[in-house]
């Protein structure tokens, strides 16, 4: 499997959703559940200034997956590998010579 090798600038962020089936019973009353064995969502917003050249390979390796292939993952906020797909990623001119780059990475399970 391909590893993402870059690290993000600070200031990255972490959403955790759980998947969670709800059923209403009236006055108030509910029931709640996880939904699948893997009901723990988690997603990263990711950050990357830096030069044309370092941005188009990064570019290259997510279009390599061409948004169908997952790919591992060292989440900023540990060191553990996560298995991650993106569909879609945003780059702006910054500077002259520079860009950035933001994508979002979703934890998926294969």
């Amino acid at each position: 499997m391909a590893v993402f090798n870059w690290i993000p600038d600070l200031g990255f962020s972490v959403e955790v959703k759980p998947s969670v089936k709800t059923v209403s019973f009236g006055d108030g009353y509910e029931q709640r559940r996880a939904e699948g064995i893997n009901a723990m969502g988690y997603s990263w917003s990711l950050t990357f200034k830096r030069s044309k050249i370092i941005i188009a390979s990064i570019v290259a390796f997510l279009l390599a997956r061409n948004g169908t292939e997952s790919f591992d993952f060292a989440a900023p906020n540990g060191t553990t590998y996560r298995v991650v797909a993106t569909d879609g990623w945003t780059v702006v001119d910054s500077d002259v010579g520079w860009q950035t780059l933001t994508v979002k990475f979703k934890m998926v399970y294969e």
